[in-house]
């Protein structure tokens, strides 16, 4: 029996309104998705197990809304030196399954099956050069678990730290979409920057300049240096 699919609201709560509407339009589901009053996510689960929407065409949606989606800090990053050798496809991968024995490809997407709180990285996506010898351009989504404060005590759910490194440049950013009333400092946008951008100068033995740039969303034409 082919198991049903089940998307969870933890992490749909990480995707904005009009993101999941235009989803829903690009299906033609508006009118169906008015009538049944369901959530969006149940909504989605049941056209999944129903045959409407494909799994396929759920995770590339949440892959593009939480890469693409609203982030209002972003950490820009100059990349001083790297380990060449890492930018092989076949020792690319080897490197992240060496971290993450889960990921089965430098094509990985499976977001929709990891809302969990432990940490992990749910997505990887590389773009290749022309004779497809070298990986160009590098995006992975990490997520992690935080606890915030609301009326009634303490609430868990999750964050999601998208990465977009263009090799060709050496540009690395970090982006957040900061939440609110965090419970657990260690969890606060400068802690896990600190955190993922460890993991990654370790996994590829990056060499950062010290000066980065932070880019608050309103900044769209200017850089705050810190």
């Amino acid at each position: 029996m082919v198991k049903s699919f089940h998307l969870s609201e933890r992490i749909t709560n990480n995707i904005l309104k009009a993101e999941k509407s235009n989803f829903i339009s690009e299906n033609k589901l508006t009118h169906e998705y008015s009538r049944e009053g369901k959530s969006f996510h149940q909504f989605v689960s049941d056209c999944v197990n129903q045959g409407v929407i494909s799994r396929m065409d759920v995770e590339n949606f949440l892959f593009e809304s939480l890469f693409y989606g609203y982030q209002r800090e972003v950490y820009i990053y100059q990349v001083a030196s790297c380990n060449e050798n890492c930018m092989k496809p076949e020792i690319f991968l080897n490197i992240l399954q060496d971290k993450y024995e889960y990921i089965d490809d430098c094509a990985y997407s499976n977001i929709a099956n990891m809302a969990a709180d432990d940490e992990k990285l749910v997505a990887v996506k590389t773009i290749y050069t022309n004779d497809l010898q070298r990986i160009a351009k590098i995006q992975l989504i990490f997520k992690t678990e935080v606890s915030i404060l609301r009326k009634g005590g303490i609430v868990k759910t999750l964050s999601y730290i998208p990465v977009d490194w263009d090799v060709n440049s050496q540009i690395l950013s970090i982006k957040f979409s900061p939440k609110r009333h965090v419970f657990d400092k260690e969890k606060q946008p400068e802690r896990l920057k600190i955190h993922f951008i460890d993991q990654l100068k370790e996994m590829f033995n990056i060499q950062l300049n010290k000066i980065a740039a932070r880019w608050p969303a309103k900044a769209v034409a200017q850089f705050y240096f810190y």
